[in-house]
């Protein structure tokens, strides 16, 4: 039990660590950017990602703390494939549509890059634990990662077109 409580720690520490990183990233994006929509966007993204750490915290002290799992039995609950990567045909698509110059395509490129390592983790925990509670948030969490990956995939194509076209 202590190795499984260990693992499950160290899990919850990264998906903290990858929450901050994408708080603060959208916090400051919505700050550089110029366009009301992108501003609007990134600031949804920032508050829905201080929602998800503050979810994770008390996850991790409850686990740290008691040794149990809490019960977040009221959170919405969503299906999803957890065997089914984000994006699959993988980043290197998007990143070659991106110039070097682009400032706000770079700061969607940044975002949909940590909403797929995000999505990862969660599906990955999801799959490997043998706690429902945990299961149960971790998949909440895939879920609402996979929304903003297509939220910021929308903004994305909307402004460099859909990821395969070629001008």
């Amino acid at each position: 039990m202590e190795i499984d409580r260990t693992a499950a720690l160290a899990a919850l520490r990264h998906a903290i660590r990858l929450e901050v990183e994408g708080r603060d990233f959208y916090t400051h994006a919505a700050h550089t950017t110029e366009d009301e929509k992108g501003v609007q966007t990134f600031l949804l993204l920032a508050k829905d990602e201080g929602n998800h750490l503050e979810l994770l915290q008390k996850q991790y002290d409850s686990l740290k703390d008691t040794g149990t799992w809490t019960d977040f039995s009221q959170l919405p609950r969503q299906r999803i494939d957890l065997d089914r990567p984000i994006f699959p045909r993988g980043m290197e698509e998007i990143e070659k549509t991106v110039e070097k110059h682009t400032t706000e395509l770079d700061a969607l490129l940044f975002g949909l890059n940590v909403e797929t390592r995000s999505y990862d983790l969660y599906r990955q925990a999801a799959r490997e634990t043998p706690a429902p509670q945990a299961r149960a948030m971790y998949e909440f969490l895939a879920a609402q990662e996979q929304d903003h990956f297509n939220i910021l995939m929308m903004r994305y194509e909307g402004m460099a077109g859909p990821v395969g076209w070629r001008y």
